[in-house]
């Protein structure tokens, strides 16, 4: 749970952090991330690291309900990751579930499949904007 928070620590001076659960990493280097579907919750920004455990504990039970097995494979895949950021439209915390891709095809390809407006470069910190035919 210590990386949970650096987790916080990246979110106050980033405004986003990626945690994997299972291997402990956080804020891949390399890959691509995928929201998964149906994943993404909205809170208020917390204030402190206090408020920063309430809010995942919140998402976690949240999603347990929706999520299901998802969830406790969340706790053990390595690819999967408790994406953090907050949205300056906004002024939002948004938490999801999201899947690192090692290559850029395969996360564009799933990240339409899950019909996501973006995906995330973890080499380079930029969001990248799918685009879909009209």
């Amino acid at each position: 749970m210590n990386n949970l928070k650096s987790a916080f620590d990246s979110l106050q001076e980033t405004g986003g952090a990626s945690y994997n659960f299972s291997t402990g990493i956080l804020n891949p280097t390399s890959g691509w991330m995928v929201s998964i579907t149906d994943h993404e919750q909205k809170y208020p920004i917390p204030k402190d690291y206090i408020e920063f455990g309430k809010l995942i504990t919140d998402y976690l039970y949240k999603n347990f309900e929706s999520v299901g097995t998802r969830l406790d494979i969340l706790f053990n895949e390595p690819t999967l990751y408790l994406g953090l950021w907050i949205n300056k439209d906004d002024n939002l915390l948004y938490v999801d579930i999201s899947e690192c891709y090692e290559w850029f095809t395969e996360a564009v390809h799933f990240g339409m499949k899950y019909k996501q407006l973006a995906i995330y470069d973890c080499a380079n910190k930029r969001e990248f904007k799918i685009s879909y035919p009209a």
